[in-house]
């Protein structure tokens, strides 16, 4: 290394040393570079060199300090280093005669300094001044300065000041002489073709093809470029060129922006003609008009259709240069607006264009709204008028954004509107709001029948139309149709959509014939009407007071009996009373027209009735709630919320009954009462015709026992019979859920508590009828009676009782029942029994109310069920039993499916009657004590042998008695027969529903309806004479009450009684009690005359429960034996 400095500093340790390397390395902290390791050459005197001059030059221009020790260091460079006394110490002789400096300068100024006598000379001037000299050096670009080691009249400064004073005279020269580099073809060409531009002081250097360099005195080289310029402005040329104002300003942007940097002496000006004038040097001018035209040729065009109004809107408003202004700010590119017969647009951007045109589609508008003459001659006009000039001129500050028109004619007046979406559309709004709220006008619409007339009402709700703001009324003069005035646009959109939905609808007429007709539909048929409703979309209204109307289609009903289920007998009928119904299942489940439910602190889902309500309906009802509750106020204990129902649920009303927990004091028993009274109040004075009530308490959010809710509800049930203001009220259902665990104690609850509730204290009806789903269910299967009873099968009272046993456990089940009551010999008996598998082991009854105990094992197994059964029959009828009371076997303790043992005895029970004839058993009674498993059975036995009653006849023992009778007087019978003139009970129903297929499912479902609640009975005149005369007088005045007819005997003497099923059980009823008194009389007349002893077993009635009692005939020597 060759380059070295010198610094003083006092013993240097190895380590302050290297942290001084480190420093010098860095070039960005020191200046310096790559150096060697620090070196002490004299006492307090240390040198550092570094590789390139470059880098000691530059450390020696600066001061320097390094951290040692923990504290600052400042070192002071220095090219020589120099002893204690101040005496130079000399690297080599070289230095001692002459320092040197070299300068980097610019090359073309070194040549200049070489070629210009009056440049080198000035240069050697300044630096004789500093005892120097100096070399140029144009190939290493440098300019050498010596400094002579000592001489006559020069002083020996220090090096840093001899370099600084040197640097002063470089850089005094560089400001006095510059160098120009040229590249403007014109400019060379120009200096090139006059050489007498450049004075002796002045050079031009050529270094290539189109550059030059020219050096001299920075004034002299400023004058050479004005000359330049003012002789190249003398050769100036004009061209005009063919580009429309509104193409330059699409192009002059991207034009000027390119032209100042590649044709800076062109200027662009327009003349008296707005011809475009291109102005400068004749290349540059030729270069831009070429450029011009390339940019004009890229401007893209586009025609929009717009309205007539909208252009001359555009026009008259100035609105054209609005939207060219704003397009230039908000665009890629420029876009001009063009009007013609259309609007055209151009831009040198697609993407510009079609971004130009929506926002012109979407800004722009126009609206014509006509006035006819009695919106125009309103008084409420003028304000209309005085209402749009403010919003014109408020809308139009700042500029014309909305022009309006009034064209007045004869009939009607037009106002035109057009300008911007915003303000048109609020000027429209004004227009519309004075049609839709303050001129009115009347308009009809005709109806295709005129029974659309009476239930217009309904047929609004049927095709849901809106008829808020207008009056409507429908009337049949001059002609059916339907009136309707109010606001202009109301009206009108309400009879377009009237039109719609009335000739989307179907009308039509359906008869439905048959006993009763008109009594079931004004009943019990109302829900079904209601219901068919709801699931059709139609509307169905009977006729029930003209029955021979012409119609478009005739419905024939066939009055020809499905089914019965027998009903306790009733001596008189009550018309315009309730009937009562206690059914199992959910309430949210029921099609009634009000449904009942509890709640706590006016919460929909404080109950589990509630929460299932609510799932029912959705949020649709959920919504209903939430209005009435905000509208109800606050509730107190018994008050009833009302919450209109949806279609979803099947009902019209939900009525919640606000109500408290169970306690002591009876504040919960007083609210509970005091809302089931409002709610039977309000089902009256709001016309419904049936309501379905939960059994209110038994749960853990009221906690009301299951006894007292019972009765609590019956008891108010039976109170709003009694009061006799029962109003349209037909049917009142209670609904017991089958989910609970206490289901069946609250079934035989609500049950005994309202059959206590059907008479009142002098005997008379309070409601028409009480029906159960657990009531009995007679069934004929080959000639035999059978019977499903819910109950216990020790009540029985059958001549025999089948016990089902596994002959090993007979503490369980319903063995324990039968033996608890039969006493331990029957035990004994079965405990010693060698049973074989599938046989019926037959004892004595014990104490038991039968004759005879059957014993059978099921084995689990639905054939051996179905012969046990079978064999049971067979048994019975070799023994002479008339009837016989059969268990569930295996549905109970042996886990069987109900269904599949209810099919199974069936199955037997066929089998024994179907191949031979049964001439002593007549009733089979299948007993059961689970609810599922009735509910079951009896789904079964209805699906695979219906519910057909067994015609009526005498058994032969008793029909020969009745004959040994003393003659009676025989009641005239004909009072009883239908006329064959007579016309058939019938009504005519009139459907109007959305779709054909809709009011012909609902017509034939109307004739379903009626025909399964008919029956057909056949009994023997002889069984019918059995009436009194008061009864057969009573029967014939009620037949048109019951629903029924009877047919004239037929040829074997039978008599066909038909119509509705609770009539028919009512005359089935009326004629077995005849027929059981007057076997009771004959068996009386015979305990005392001379006729041999006996047993003659007799059924007093059907029902469950009936008591059925061996009546014992004896001899006069067993009389008197005993």
């Amino acid at each position: 290394m060759e380059h070295s400095v010198f610094f003083k500093a006092e013993d240097l340790s190895d380590k302050d040393k290297e942290r001084i390397k480190n420093y010098f390395k860095i070039k960005r902290k020191s200046g310096g570079g790559e150096c060697s390791d620090v070196e002490k050459v004299a006492e307090n005197c240390y040198k550092i060199s570094f590789l390139q001059k470059e880098d000691q030059e530059r450390v020696l221009l600066r001061d320097h300090e390094v951290l040692l020790q923990n504290q600052n260091f400042h070192i002071s460079l220095s090219p020589r280093a120099t002893t204690e006394r101040g005496e130079q110490a000399l690297s080599s002789d070289k230095d001692v005669e002459r320092m040197k400096e070299f300068v980097k300068f610019e090359p073309y100024l070194l040549h200049y300094l070489n070629d210009s006598p009056k440049a080198t000379n000035d240069l050697k001037v300044q630096l004789s001044c500093l005892c120097s000299s100096f070399q140029v050096l144009p190939e290493q670009e440098k300019i050498v300065a010596f400094q002579a080691a000592g001489g006559p009249g020069c002083s020996w400064p220090t090096f840093e000041k001899w370099v600084m004073q040197v640097e002063h005279v470089i850089g005094a020269l560089n400001q006095k002489y510059c160098c120009h580099f040229e590249v403007d073809p014109e400019r060379l060409k120009i200096m090139q073709q006059n050489p007498t531009l450049f004075s002796e002081d002045l050079i031009l250097y050529n270094v290539e093809v189109g550059f030059a360099v020219v050096v001299g005195q920075l004034d002299e080289v400023m004058n050479l470029l004005d000359a330049v310029d003012q002789m190249g402005q003398n050769m100036h040329v004009r061209k005009d060129c063919d580009v429309s104002k509104s193409q330059y300003a699409l192009v002059q942007e991207d034009f000027e922006k390119d032209a100042s940097f590649e044709y800076p002496h062109v200027k662009v000006s327009r003349d008296s003609t707005e011809t475009l004038i291109l102005e400068g040097p004749e290349k540059e001018v030729h270069l831009a008009s070429k450029k011009l035209l390339e940019k004009v040729s890229n401007i893209r065009r586009k025609k929009i259709q717009l309205q007539e109004t909208i252009l001359e809107f555009l026009v008259t408003s100035g609105n054209v240069h609005t939207y060219e202004v704003r397009f230039q700010q908000s665009l890629r590119c420029p876009v001009m607006l063009d009007i013609g017969p259309d609007l055209t647009l151009s831009s040198t951007s697609p993407q510009s264009l079609d971004e130009a045109a929506a926002a012109l589609e979407r800004d722009l508008k126009t609206k014509t709204v006509m006035l006819n003459r009695a919106e125009v001659e309103s008084p409420e006009m003028d304000k209309l008028r005085k209402a749009l000039n403010d919003a014109l001129q408020q809308a139009n500050r700042g500029g014309t954004k909305v022009e309006m028109t009034f064209l007045a004619g004869d009939a009607s007046s037009l106002v035109s509107l057009v300008g911007f979406s915003k303000e048109v559309d609020s000027l429209n709004q004004l227009l519309l709001d004075y049609q839709f709220n303050q001129a009115e006008m009347s308009d009809f619409v005709l109806l295709p029948s005129p029974a659309m007339v009476d239930h217009f009402s309904r047929i609004l709700q049927l095709v849901t139309l809106n008829c808020s703001g207008l009056k409507v009324a429908a009337v049949k003069c001059p002609s059916p149709r339907v009136e309707f005035s109010g606001p202009r646009q109301l009206v009108q959109d309400f009879r377009m959509a009237l039109n719609t939905a009335i000739g989307g609808l179907t009308c039509t007429k359906w008869k439905v014939e048959g006993p009763g007709s008109p009594l079931y539909f004004q009943h019990e048929g109302k829900d079904k009407i209601a219901l068919l409703e709801n699931n059709h979309n139609v509307v169905i209204s009977p006729d029930l007071n003209q029955q021979d109307r012409c119609c478009r289609q005739t419905g024939r009903s066939s009055t020809t009996p499905t089914s019965s289920s027998p009903i306790p007998a009733q001596q008189q009928i009550h018309q315009n009373k309730p009937d009562l119904q206690v059914v199992l299942g959910g309430l949210e489940d029921q099609k009634v027209e009000v449904l009942v439910s509890p709640m706590l602190n006016t919460e929909l889902h404080s109950t589990a009735i509630g929460k299932a309500l609510a799932a029912k309906g959705g949020d649709p009802f959920q919504q209903n709630f939430k209005c009435s509750k905000g509208g109800a106020g606050d509730l107190h204990p018994g008050d009833v919320l009302e919450v209109d129902g949806t279609v979803a649920m099947g009902c019209r009303k939900v009525f919640f009954i606000q109500c408290l927990p169970w306690d002591l004091r009876g504040s919960g028993e007083q609210a509970l009462r005091a809302g089931l009274a409002r709610v039977l109040d309000l089902c009256v004075h709001q016309s419904w015709s049936s309501v379905a009530f939960a059994v209110m308490g038994p749960g853990i959010a009221l906690r009301t026992p299951v006894r007292e809710a019972s009765r609590i509800l019956a008891e108010e049930i039976g109170a709003f019979g009694h009061a006799g203001t029962t109003g349209s009220l037909s049917t009142i259902r209670v609904v017991v859920p089958p989910s609970y665990g206490d289901s069946k104690e609250i079934f035989q609850g609500v049950s005994s508590c309202l059959s206590s509730q059907i008479l009142d204290r002098s005997g008379r009806a309070v409601f028409r009828s009480l029906t159960t789903d657990l009531d009995d269910v007679v069934l004929h299967v080959g000639g035999v009676q059978l019977i499903l009873v819910f109950g216990d099968i020790t009540n029985e009272t059958t001549d025999a009782v089948v016990n089902s046993t596994n002959f090993t456990n007979f503490t369980t089940g319903v063995c324990k029942d039968i033996l608890t009551v039969a006493g331990s010999e029957v035990q004994k008996n079965l405990e010693s029994a060698q049973v074989t598998r599938g046989t019926v082991h037959m004892t004595q009854s014990g104490s038991f109310p039968c004759r005879a105990i059957m014993h059978v094992c099921g084995e689990r197994d639905a054939g051996v069920i179905q012969g046990l059964a079978r064999d049971v029959v067979l048994l019975c009828e070799r023994n002479r039993y008339q009837s016989v009371a059969i268990p569930a076997i295996c549905a109970g303790q042996g886990g069987v499916d109900p269904r599949v043992v209810a099919n199974a005895i069936l199955g037997g029970v066929r089998a024994a009657t179907s191949g031979q004839t049964v001439r002593h058993v007549t009733t089979v009674r299948l007993v059961l004590f689970q609810i599922n498993v009735f509910q079951q059975f009896k789904a079964e036995a209805q699906s695979t042998v219906g519910s057909t009653p067994t015609p009526l006849r005498l058994s032969r023992s008793s029909s020969q008695r009745l004959q040994d009778q003393p003659p009676s007087i025989t009641p005239d019978l004909s009072s009883l027969l239908r006329p064959a003139s007579s016309a058939e009970e019938s009504v005519t129903f009139t459907l109007i529903g959305l779709s054909a297929i809709d009011v012909s499912l609902a017509c034939g479902e109307l004739h379903q309806a009626y025909t399964t609640q008919c029956t057909t009975y056949t009994m023997t005149q002889e069984a019918m004479s059995k009436l009194h005369e008061p009864e057969v007088t009573q029967l014939s005045s009620r037949m048109q009450d019951l629903g029924i007819r009877i047919e004239e005997p037929s040829q074997n003497g039978d008599m066909v009684v038909s119509g509705l099923r609770n009539g028919v059980n009512e005359v089935i009823q009326l004629v077995q009690v005849a027929l059981a008194r007057a076997v009771r009389e004959f068996e009386q007349r015979d305990l005392y005359g001379n006729v041999g002893g006996g047993v003659c077993w007799v059924t007093e009635g059907t029902g469950r429960g009936s008591p059925r009692k061996p009546i014992r005939r004896w001899s006069r020597a067993g009389a008197a034996a005993r």
